[in-house]
């Protein structure tokens, strides 16, 4: 799960579940439409709820399919991947568990023999990628993320809109080189038919992504990055960690999960939920734009023409446009008449829905106190739309991860407003 996830509600958790528990009984559906990093999805599940997941983030997709829809280990044929001396990783498999995770608190599934045994085919995966570029492949010679995405790179020139011009360098050279050497040998999986637990292609790539968000040279975002010094956690060599299953293995239940969808669509084909958790946009960020390499990695094994993708990128972060959406809730004009749609779609009784009280539509966070933003919500769960007297406004305080634009106080106002939609 992406951790530097701008919006990531893991901090203020507990204040969410004690609401949704006040207002659905546990084993009941709860719709995340704006699921992002799955953070409050993946509470979710754990606490035996029935999660639908949605947003317009591919990645999160994959992270649905990873996190939600998985409840057991998968059980591999290593037959499949056809990987030279594959008895040599399985050895090393079992030291790698027996040295760094079988004591770890994230890792006490294995204390079971059934699930040890399946883990150790995937770290045995995992251990093969990640030397890749020890034991460099012929057939792999693709190499786009480091052309296009590190300063040494022949395709990584920009030109900034401002007139400033240089090279992208969204992390280092030699950790370019080895995501191609990943990526590559996980596409040529994908288009032989290796994943027969298809399962496991989301997981892989989803620990790519992760893997990437520890040396990415950014400051949380895909949207730019330090254009002289790399961030010292740039300078680490970008490193495959096999996966926890701690969270992941459940009882079977009919999660759903959306497929990079408009929200406002999603929700209308859904069963009967018991609450829609809202946590939309507030501002004008577009959030394909600032995580669109995680998008990127996602989509590679499935990109029929990767030469044509990767020439058509545009601006100093190097997007293919094609894969871009404008969400209407980044627009203040248009927020609250797309709330109105998404929650008229669903077919839900309560609606419970996150609000910062930073820099959003209504106020730019100049004056402590400006709470335009919260009226306008107030006005909106007093409307119509839900039953009278049913609007709630839960307030709680959290610390400031955040410094930006001026905005540095030591304590945030969080808000949940909630309501009882009208039938």
């Amino acid at each position: 799960m992406l951790n530097r996830y701008i919006g990531n509600k893991k901090s203020i958790l507990k204040s969410i579940m004690a609401q949704i528990k006040k207002k659905v009984p546990v084993g009941g559906r709860v719709c995340d439409a704006f699921s992002g990093s799955l953070a409050v999805s993946l509470e979710l599940k754990k606490e035996g709820y029935v999660v639908s997941t949605n947003d317009i983030n591919l990645f999160s997709h994959f992270y649905g399919k990873h996190l939600i829809e998985q409840c057991e280990i998968p059980d591999l044929d290593l037959s499949s991947f056809d990987i030279v001396n594959i008895n040599e990783y399985i050895d090393q498999a079992q030291s790698y568990i027996e040295q760094n995770l079988k004591n770890s608190e994230s890792y006490r599934f294995l204390n079971n023999d059934i699930n040890c045994e399946k883990f150790q085919k995937i770290v045995a995966v995992y251990l093969y990628l990640d030397n890749l570029t020890n034991s460099p492949i012929p057939e792999i010679r693709d190499s786009y993320f480091f052309d296009t995405y590190t300063e040494e790179g022949k395709d990584s020139c920009f030109v900034s809109q401002r007139g400033s011009s240089g090279n992208r360098k969204f992390f280092t050279p030699s950790n370019g080189l080895k995501l191609d050497l990943i990526m590559n040998q996980i596409r040529t999986w994908r288009k032989s038919g290796s994943f027969r637990e298809g399962i496991f292609f989301y997981t892989l790539t989803c620990s790519v992504i992760d893997a990437l968000e520890k040396v990415s040279n950014t400051q949380g975002t895909y949207h730019d990055f330090p254009r002289v010094n790399y961030d010292s956690r740039a300078l680490n060599e970008l490193k495959l960690i096999p996966p926890s299953y701690e969270d992941i293995i459940s009882d079977p239940r009919n999660h759903i999960i959306g497929k990079a969808e408009n929200s406002i669509e999603f929700v209308s084909r859904l069963p009967e939920q018991d609450l829609l958790y809202l946590d939309p946009p507030y501002n004008f960020r577009q959030y394909t734009s600032y995580y669109f390499l995680p998008n990127v990695i996602c989509e590679y094994s499935d990109i029929d023409d990767l030469s044509s993708y990767f020439s058509n990128v545009q601006f100093v972060r190097g997007q293919n446009m094609s894969n871009d959406f404008t969400s209407t809730f980044s627009k203040k004009s248009l927020f609250i008449d797309s709330l109105k749609k998404l929650i008229s779609n669903i077919d839900t009784s309560s609606v419970l829905m996150s609000y910062f009280d930073g820099r959003n539509h209504w106020n730019n966070s100049k004056e402590e106190n400006d709470h335009k933003g919260k009226e306008v919500l107030l006005d909106f769960f007093d409307s119509k739309l839900f039953q009278k007297g049913s609007a709630e406004l839960i307030p709680f305080e959290r610390l400031n991860y955040q410094s930006y634009g001026g905005h540095k106080a030591k304590y945030v106002k969080e808000f949940l407003f909630s309501g009882v939609k009208a039938q």
